[in-house]
């Protein structure tokens, strides 16, 4: 007898339990702001490395040219 509870294949998707349109609590918001801050504010302070720097300095460069009509 084979049994189907090993079987592989696609997992069902639950239903949506209709709680997503309620607010956060406020303290919760407040806890995971600061969470996130203190992950991202570090990267958002660090110098844009020299080869990114260049690329968007050549980018700046070209958009006059398209403002204007023209095709590259």
């Amino acid at each position: 007898m084979t049994s189907n509870r090993h079987a592989k294949g696609p997992k069902p998707v639950p239903e949506p339990s209709g709680q997503s349109n309620k607010k956060a609590d406020p303290a919760f918001e407040r806890w995971l702001g600061k969470q996130l801050h203190g992950l991202y504010d570090p990267v958002l302070n660090e110098a844009v490395p020299d080869e990114i720097a260049r690329l968007i300095e050549g980018f700046r460069e070209r958009e006059p040219a398209k403002k204007d009509g023209q095709k590259d």
